[in-house]
């Protein structure tokens, strides 16, 4: 039985080391997340790699860095456990599958979640608590007014237009 949880140790620290240096997502590591959060929904993306999707993380510990995040019009932040081959627009669609997002806007195509600023905001994570709008995001809208009820309901983050602005 020793033997067993020696290697089971061994796996993790290996995958941990993969995801780390090689931008290679543990699979597993929704099984061994410790704290009280725990996944809303699951994506699948393109490569059939199934990644988790938090609301309202406490820490950002497991997740993973340059991975797409939402927020909402009451400052919910939604945000993906690792970068993978999907974009907002298909996150958006498994939040609404799951009933994280209600509204007659959202068809399965990911042109909804672009088409309602008063409403979304669309984010990466960029390092350690940082977030900031997505590229195609940024040069069409400006959503200070989201970008703030994320700041109040998430104090241990920061939220900013851009990547090159200084908001």
């Amino acid at each position: 039985m020793k033997k067993l949880v020696k290697e089971s140790l061994i796996e993790g620290v290996a995958d941990k080391y993969a995801e780390q240096t090689f931008n290679i997502p543990d699979k597993e590591a929704n099984f061994r997340l410790k704290g009280e959060d725990s996944p809303v929904a699951f994506i699948k993306d393109d490569n059939d790699i199934v990644i988790s999707i938090f609301k309202n993380p406490k820490n950002l510990d497991n997740i993973g860095k340059s991975v797409r995040a939402m927020g909402d019009k009451d400052g919910n932040l939604y945000i993906a456990q690792y970068p993978g081959e999907f974009n907002h627009g298909d996150m958006a669609n498994t939040l609404v599958d799951k009933g994280f997002i209600d509204t007659e806007k959202y068809t399965h195509t990911s042109e909804g979640i672009y088409d309602d600023p008063s409403n979304f905001i669309l984010l990466i994570r960029m390092m350690a608590n940082i977030f900031v709008t997505s590229n195609s995001y940024e040069q069409v809208f400006n959503s200070e007014g989201l970008l703030q009820k994320l700041r109040d309901k998430h104090s241990n983050m920061i939220f900013k237009m851009g990547r090159n602005n200084e908001s």
